[in-house]
């Protein structure tokens, strides 16, 4: 067991910090990395996630050093939000494409044509934003 939470731990320190900095990179500066090119911007992002991998993996002594153990309440908590991660992650991809998901429409919109996502679960997100907004025109979306 102690090696499975430790193989998780490990792959999670060496991708969910380039993750969430590929998102906050991409987004702000999506003017830039058009004008450089998707494959320009798509190597620099893998140089660098790339990079924030292999510092996670040197640093895994140091950062993953203490061992909690396993905590069967913690266990009992998890599985049903795991199940519910997953059946979320069903409905997501539906729409979300992994093209999308990695911002292709983004930073090469003539290539990959941007869509605005109003179906499915989505169309639950457009109305709950015109409501919170107030907006004049209201929500014609048929939820399915």
């Amino acid at each position: 067991m102690a090696e499975l939470r430790y193989g998780r731990s490990l792959l999670l320190l060496m991708t969910l910090p380039g993750g969430v900095l590929y998102w906050f990179s991409m987004h702000p500066f999506v003017s830039f990395w058009r004008r450089l090119g998707p494959a320009l911007t798509a190597t620099l992002h893998l140089a660098v996630l790339g990079l924030l991998a292999f510092v996670g993996f040197y640093l895994r002594g140091t950062l993953l050093r203490r061992q909690f153990g396993t905590n069967p309440i913690l266990i009992t908590i998890a599985v049903p939000l795991l199940v519910l991660s997953i059946a979320m992650r069903f409905y997501i991809t539906k729409q979300l494409s992994m093209t999308i998901l990695i911002g292709l429409p983004e930073f090469a919109p003539a290539k990959f044509r941007p869509r605005l996502l109003t179906e499915g679960i989505y169309s639950r997100l457009e109305c709950a934003i015109r409501a919170t907004l107030k907006s004049s025109s209201p929500c014609s979306v048929v939820h399915s």
